[in-house]
């Protein structure tokens, strides 16, 4: 019992040491901590301090560069009124000059050296004033021009803007002095013509391309006829066919056709189809700008029954009786070939 007793008080008098040393690291460290931590708030002072420092270093620059922006541009300035200033004064010495030397001309005393290398000096000078003095009235008269240009689109737009503000005070006054009283009928109309416009053009196009095919074909015709009747002496043979021609020739079988005549009819016959087909195209194109109108119209008059409107408001200039456009073309002489 005693020797237990001894061993405990030897635990409790190590702990009691072991707590003493952790007493004093934890003392060392709090003391470390508190170092470090006043160190880190002078750092931080420290840093404050360079980013307010800066901040005033990069204020400052700005403003040095700002004025020296602003005395570099008043120096420049000053630079060119000198420098225009010493064109001024050279140009009049120049032509002070010149009388001068008209005036000495005939001066035995003066040396021709010098007087020759003045009048060199003076003659380039007055050569490059005369250029710059051409240059700027060019560039006067290209700015007048444009001034006169602007001028005339100006007054034009003018002139639109009256007229525009004329009408729209018309229509809504409902004065007798207004255009039309429809204008969704107005616009119509106005799709309408520019489709046939557009068709049109496509017409004028097509016929020009099969009048320089034509042209084409008649000149070839001239050659063959001509080479035929140099070289061949039995006869004249027939090299090209109209479009009449063609069911008499297949029709009969008392002639002799060679390769060259079945190829020519080939060939007349492939450029007939060709056009039809053409034609075809441009009919169909015609009938969908009729149908578009069409549409149009029937779109027009639902809306104008709707709102119980009178039919009179219709544009009384396009009335849609019968409307054909586009080429017709007769078939018959394809179906007899």
């Amino acid at each position: 019992m005693i020797g237990n007793n001894s061993k405990v008080i030897n635990e409790i008098e190590s702990l009691q040491k072991k707590c003493a040393q952790k007493t004093e690291v934890v003392l060392s460290l709090s003391k470390e901590l508190s170092v470090t931590q006043s160190e880190v708030n002078k750092w931080k002072a420290i840093a404050e301090n360079f980013e307010r420092n800066l901040a005033q270093v990069e204020f400052s620059l700005q403003t040095l560069t700002k004025a020296d922006v602003k005395d570099l541009r008043s120096d420049c300035k000053v630079l060119r009124q000198k420098i225009a200033r010493y064109e001024v004064e050279t140009f009049y010495k120049i032509g002070d000059a010149q009388e001068n030397y008209d005036t000495r001309e005939g001066a035995k005393d003066m040396p021709k050296s010098i007087a020759i290398n003045d009048s060199n000096i003076f003659i380039e000078n007055l050569e490059k004033l005369t250029n710059k003095n051409s240059q700027l009235q060019k560039d006067l008269q290209a700015l007048l021009c444009e001034k006169e240009e602007l001028i005339c689109d100006r007054d034009s737009l003018n002139r639109k803007i009256e007229r525009l503000s004329q009408e729209l005070t018309y229509l809504l006054n409902g004065d007798s002095n207004r255009i039309i009283d429809d204008i969704d009928g107005l616009i119509a109309e106005n799709r309408y013509l520019k489709a046939q416009l557009k068709n049109a053009e496509e017409e004028t196009g097509l016929t020009r391309a099969t009048l320089k095919k034509y042209h084409k074909m008649i000149k070839n015709k001239i050659k063959v006829s001509l080479t035929d009747n140099a070289t061949k002496s039995n006869g004249n043979r027939i090299s090209a066919y109209d479009a009449e021609q063609i069911h008499k020739v297949i029709g009969s079988k008392a002639l002799d056709l060679s390769n060259c005549d079945y190829s020519s009819l080939m060939e007349l016959l492939l450029d007939l189809c060709n056009d039809r087909q053409i034609a075809l195209a441009h009919q169909r194109n015609s009938n969908k700008i009729l149908g578009e109108r069409i549409v149009e119209l029937d779109a027009k008059i639902l809306h104008m029954n709707c709102t119980e409107k009178s039919p009179s408001r219709l544009s009384p200039r396009s009335p849609f009786t019968h409307a054909d456009v586009g080429i017709q073309y007769d078939f018959q002489d394809l179906q007899n070939v």
